[in-house]
């Protein structure tokens, strides 16, 4: 499988038997690479997944062989993580979307490119 035989779908609850694995990859990735301070205490749960879905923010990237390889959750409006910033500002008071729990199978390079391509 290739990134051009990838597209990007909104994620649908049937899906969550196969993103949960996704993101529980992605977690241990990051322990093993020494970044142990973030997704930690079972985030993000099912629970949080299936909001992100509910919500319309949980995208997937599917496969031409049906499978998923990724998930990321997209939100346009304002983000809490961001309502405050110390040692600068917005640069205009536009409307942005965020970009948050962005997971990989670990199976195909470059979903975040493609995802920012998207």
């Amino acid at each position: 499988m290739t990134q051009s035989q990838l597209y990007i779908r909104s994620a649908l609850l049937n899906d969550i038997d196969r993103i949960m694995p996704i993101y529980k990859r992605a977690t241990q990735f990051m322990k093993s690479t020494g970044n142990e301070h973030q997704w930690i205490n079972g985030y993000p749960s099912k629970q949080d997944i299936i909001k992100d879905i509910d919500n319309g923010h949980l995208f997937v990237f599917e496969g031409a062989d049906g499978l998923l390889y990724g998930a990321f959750a997209f939100i346009i409006g304002v983000d809490n993580t961001y309502k405050n910033i110390y040692d600068g500002e917005w640069l205009n008071n536009k409307p942005y979307g965020t970009i948050h729990r962005m997971a990989s199978s670990g199976d195909i390079k470059g979903l975040f490119k493609l995802c920012i391509k998207w």
